[in-house]
C-alpha cells in the first residue's frame, strides 16, 4: 500500500506520529514532505530524526503547499483537521 504513493506530506511532526508516519514513507521509497506550524528551530530535534531525503516545511502550513502535487496527505492526530491546508485539499 505504501509503494502506492510516491509523493507524500505529512502534516505535523509529532515525534510519535508525524516522525513515524515520514520515517515508515520514506523507508519505503516515498517523496516525503512534513510540515509543521513550529519552527525549524523548534523543531531541530526532531528534525534530526528523519532521513536525510524528506524535506520539511518549518513555520507555516499556508495552502500553497498543496501545488507540489501529493498523493497523499497525513495528518498527525494533534492537527486539528479544520486547518486552511486541509479545508483547501477536501474542498470545504
Amino acid at each position: 500500500m505504501a509503494e502506492d504513493y510516491k509523493k507524500v506530506l505529512v502534516v505535523g511532526l509529532g515525534y510519535r506520529t508525524g516522525v513515524a508516519a515520514a520515517g515508515f514513507l520514506s523507508a519505503r521509497g516515498a517523496d516525503v514532505t512534513v510540515s509543521d506550524m513550529k519552527s525549524e528551530e523548534e523543531l531541530k530535534d526532531l528534525i534530526a530524526k528523519l532521513d536525510k531525503s524528506v524535506k520539511v516545511i518549518a513555520g507555516h502550513q499556508r495552502p500553497e503547499i498543496l501545488d507540489a502535487g501529493f498523493d497523499l496527505i497525513v495528518l498527525s492526530p494533534g492537527v486539528p483537521a479544520g486547518i486552511p491546508l486541509i479545508q483547501v485539499h477536501s474542498g470545504t
